[in-house]
């Protein structure tokens, strides 16, 4: 019994913005501080990040201190709603709990997306499914650095921005649907929006129907995981795919 309360409070407090920000808030520091030296060789930034910059830029809202105070100030209130309501002290064994599923995640992603992805298209073999995936032509270091940049801001940008965003819209527009048809049609617009933004800007990827489905069914995968264990886990995921895809097939 006291091993079903643990794993059921574990799973509650685990999808919680509270344990999101502690374990993302490290690897948003190591991004920042690390495009800054990889921007000395390359003007270059993961594209989620700089759109969201470009779109606060444009609003009036953006420099390098206003975004980080506002950024702050939104999740830090989010917290603290959060920690008034459940209270309770951070518990670290979660957190090590937390690194573990992402990493086992992280390694099913491209089996479980190359599989599917055949599904959609037969005649594919797996590890040209998995190959279809992000590349680059910078150096190894610069491209981990990416990594963390596209974990954290393309889970914010798709998953938490838009993919909620486009759920409370479509509540809103169509209250006659049901919640997992709105929450589908949701998922769907997200994940297709997700796959064609990488192949948008300078350093877009040539577009291959192979490479927009394997990365729209990666989008619907990310989009179920972040429904289901939250934003911190849904962007270590992403992050530590994307550092293993960078060393093992060199990007």
């Amino acid at each position: 019994m006291t091993d079903l309360r643990f794993a059921r409070t574990y799973w509650e407090a685990s999808r919680s913005w509270t344990y999101s920000l502690i374990l993302v808030v490290p690897l948003l520091i190591i991004y920042e501080a690390g495009i800054l030296a990889v921007q000395l060789q390359h003007p270059v930034r993961n594209g989620a990040d700089a759109l969201i910059k470009a779109l606060l830029q444009v609003a009036g809202v953006w420099s390098a201190v206003g975004f980080g105070v506002l950024l702050a100030a939104a999740l830090g209130a989010r917290v603290w709603v959060e920690r008034k309501r459940h209270g309770g002290a951070v518990r670290r064994e979660y957190l090590l709990f937390m690194a573990g599923e992402s990493v086992l995640y992280a390694l099913l992603l491209a089996p479980v997306v190359g599989r599917l992805t055949q599904a959609v298209l037969p005649g594919l073999s797996a590890p040209a499914a998995i190959a279809a995936s992000p590349g680059g032509e910078f150096g190894l270091g610069a491209m981990i650095i990416l990594s963390l940049g596209a974990g954290i801001y393309e889970e914010l940008l798709f998953r938490v921005l838009l993919m909620s965003g486009l759920r409370l819209a479509l509540r809103k527009l169509f209250p006659a649907w049901a919640p997992w048809v709105v929450t589908a049609v949701a998922a769907v617009a997200a994940a297709l929006l997700f796959s064609a933004f990488h192949y948008v800007g300078a350093y877009g990827d040539p577009f291959t129907i192979t490479s927009f489905t394997f990365r729209f069914v990666a989008g619907l995968v990310l989009n179920a995981l972040y429904a289901a264990r939250g934003y911190g886990i849904a962007v270590w995921t992403h992050t530590l795919y994307d550092i293993f895809l960078a060393v093992t097939v060199g990007w």
